[in-house]
């Protein structure tokens, strides 16, 4: 059962977003992006900088697969991951405004969260 998921519209870019028990999906200008909900972040990933106003899914981080030797991603293998707390999600998500967070910097920031 997919299930319609309000927003705060003001800032964000996306029209529409819904979710499932396996995928969540977002609505812009008629393209529609599905992201499979894993356990994992996936090797060959990164956290894809697109911010919480264009992906609301408290607690929830948008992982992408760049296309070989450019900064674009595959939107046909989107992905994402749960984080513990939206904090946690939000801390992430501003890490990858200021550069790419790889997997192995993902799991480095997570390690340091639970420290704090």
């Amino acid at each position: 059962m997919i299930e319609e998921v309000y927003f705060d519209r003001k800032d964000a870019v996306i029209n529409r977003a819904a979710r499932s028990c396996s995928h969540l999906y977002t609505c812009c200008n008629g393209r529609k992006d599905t992201f499979e909900i894993v356990d994992d972040f996936p090797k060959g990933y990164v956290v894809w900088n697109i911010g919480r106003d264009n992906f609301p899914f408290p607690c929830y981080i948008p992982l992408a697969k760049r296309k070989r030797g450019s900064y674009d991603v595959d939107v046909s293998t989107l992905k994402t991951v749960r984080c513990s707390d939206e904090e946690t999600a939000l801390r992430i998500m501003k890490e990858a405004c200021r550069h790419t967070v790889f997997r192995t910097t993902f799991i480095k920031l997570i390690n340091e969260l639970k420290q704090d």
